[in-house]
């Protein structure tokens, strides 16, 4: 059974909450080649985002400086319904990289999951190399869509399915007091799909 874990910590002297969902061993899919992964950071730049902008951005910087070489990441920046903006494609960390994410602590506008994981299947669909992949979701809320939380999540499930050949892990990151653990949960525990 999976674990969801949630921990206090300090980020940039900032006080926050953070779930980890850490999946049961027997969910592990059976091994790939865990080189030259494509990582996809989807960061949420809702209005609520405000009081963790810079724990999601330092957070990032994190994973994306922690990366081997040969990973490539990608980093979506998301605001509402079909409302998400691709920072950088396959790009290498470097210095030049870190710096952009430092800029990326502009917020406004909603919660929606479901628009930029979709972009991430058309990104992996226009791949010209078959990549294994690692999708990173950063968010504080739950969603703030015109349909109900069940169908989003449906939504974010169905998208990663067409994928999830390619995907070695779904991670989700909660911020703050208010996200939404059950989507979160749900969404990090059905990959890897077994």
């Amino acid at each position: 059974e999976n674990i969801m874990q949630t921990f206090n910590t300090k980020i940039d002297g900032a006080s926050t909450t953070i779930g980890v969902v850490v999946p049961s061993v027997t969910t592990a899919k059976p091994a790939k080649a865990l080189t030259d992964i494509h990582h996809v950071l989807l960061m949420d730049g809702s209005g609520s985002m405000y009081p963790h902008a810079g724990q999601v951005v330092t957070s990032v910087k994190n994973i994306v400086g922690a990366l081997p070489d040969g990973d490539k990441f990608t980093l979506i920046q998301f605001r509402g319904v079909d409302d998400y903006t691709v920072h950088m494609l396959r790009a290498s960390c470097d210095d030049s990289a870190l710096q952009y994410i430092d800029k990326l602590s502009r917020v406004g506008g909603t919660t929606c999951f479901s628009s930029p994981v979709n972009h991430t299947v058309e990104i992996s669909n226009n791949s010209v190399v078959d990549e294994n992949m690692v999708v990173h979701l950063f968010t504080d809320g739950e969603p703030v869509v015109p349909w109900s939380d069940e169908e989003e999540l449906q939504r974010v499930l169905t998208s990663l399915d067409s994928i999830s050949s390619k995907l070695l892990a779904v991670n989700t990151y909660g911020f703050g007091s208010y996200y939404s653990e059950s989507i979160m949960n749900a969404v990090s525990t059905h990959y890897p799909s077994s």
